[in-house]
């Protein structure tokens, strides 16, 4: 089971975002243009379950979506349909380009460039792609690639099955975090490059996009769990506590006397730095047409106040939190946890992929 690229026919599914810290849902209707939130919902997964992305402990997964599923507040998920995702650190996804051709030569042609790009043997991963342009002056067809273990897409194909669950798709992470962050229909084209940066708790990646398509992905060396350690062992606080200085004085020079600025220098440093490099690298691929206008938070670890400044002020890029809501109205009758909206950005544009 992987779907990186195919429609599914706009059967009614809900989303579900499998993380290595926590599980949550997000069910959507539409009227016309507009999408409201329905469902939502998340459990906490301890430490031990996940191995890299990878499940380690099925049943107790298993047990955790049941409950998760039962537990979900106001109406009840009225379908068994689901579209979900797999690990960024188990999945692949490179733009490449391959020689001008028919349409009945691309397939083969992609088959044999993919055993250039992934760094697993072809029979080992489910490979997707899909043609993101074609120029006829270069004479070259961009190609989105993506490719995942079949061990892994299995384990997780089969962990909802045994949920009493219909898997539509798995999606790489990096496409729901689009779908959820961007106009959804697009309303235009825009010809400037964005990059998506998702901060989780325990792993963070980096996603270039310029429309119509995801055209790189890189792992960073930073995580919001990192982070609350490193101020539990300085300041000598409680996990607790660590999570609410980070959230209340953050990066603010003017709150905590700036004391945590100091502390995470090391931390910060580090995240720089690989941002820089990582753009630097996307644009000596990809050319100087791709320059990146804007820089965009999501994930929980993005609930970490100045982190958008800073990162503004340090990589002379515009940085700004995202926006999951920028597509569903959310009800006030729903009692949604606004402090938690950055971290349901994956489980929202997967309840999306159901009106693509």
């Amino acid at each position: 089971m992987f779907k990186l690229f195919k429609k599914t026919n706009h059967i009614k599914a809900w989303g579900l975002d499998i993380g290595d810290k926590s599980i949550k849902l997000a069910a959507v209707s539409r009227a016309g243009a507009k999408f409201s939130l329905t469902n939502f919902n998340t459990i906490t997964i301890p430490q031990g379950y996940f191995d890299n992305g990878k499940i380690i402990a099925e049943k107790e997964i298993m047990e955790k979506i049941k409950t998760l599923i039962k537990t979900v507040p106001g109406p009840k998920l009225k379908t068994k349909f689901v579209h979900s995702c797999l690990p960024e650190t188990q999945t692949f996804i490179k733009l490449i380009s391959i020689p001008e051709m028919t349409k009945e030569e691309i397939p083969e042609a992609v088959k044999w460039a993919s055993e250039h790009h992934i760094p697993l043997p072809l029979e080992a991963v489910y490979l997707d792609w899909q043609i993101v342009n074609h120029d006829p002056l270069s004479k070259q067809i961009k190609i989105l690639l993506g490719a995942v273990p079949k061990d892994v897409s299995d384990s997780y194909t089969q962990i909802l099955k045994n949920c009493d669950l219909i898997p539509l798709s798995l999606e790489i992470e990096a496409t729901p975090l689009v779908r959820a962050l961007f106009s959804q229909p697009p309303t235009a084209e825009p010809t400037t490059a964005s990059v998506l940066i998702d901060i989780g708790a325990t792993r963070s990646s980096l996603i270039a996009f310029k429309h119509p398509a995801i055209q790189f992905t890189a792992s960073l060396p930073f995580a919001g769990d990192d982070i609350t350690n490193t101020l539990s062992q300085k300041l000598s606080l409680s996990w607790e506590q660590a999570e609410q200085a980070k959230i209340v004085c953050g990066l603010d020079s003017q709150k905590c006397q700036g004391a945590l600025k100091q502390i995470l220098d090391h931390n910060l440093e580090n995240l720089v730095t690989s941002i820089t490099e990582a753009i630097n690298f996307y644009q000596d691929e990809l050319g100087e047409e791709n320059l990146i206008a804007k820089i965009i938070l999501c994930g929980g670890g993005s609930h970490f106040d100045g982190i958008a400044k800073f990162l503004s002020d340090q990589l002379g890029i515009p940085t700004e939190l995202g926006r999951p809501d920028l597509n569903i109205t959310i009800d006030k009758k729903l009692n949604f946890p606004s402090h938690k909206l950055l971290a349901y950005t994956t489980a929202f544009g997967l309840a999306l992929k159901t009106y693509e």
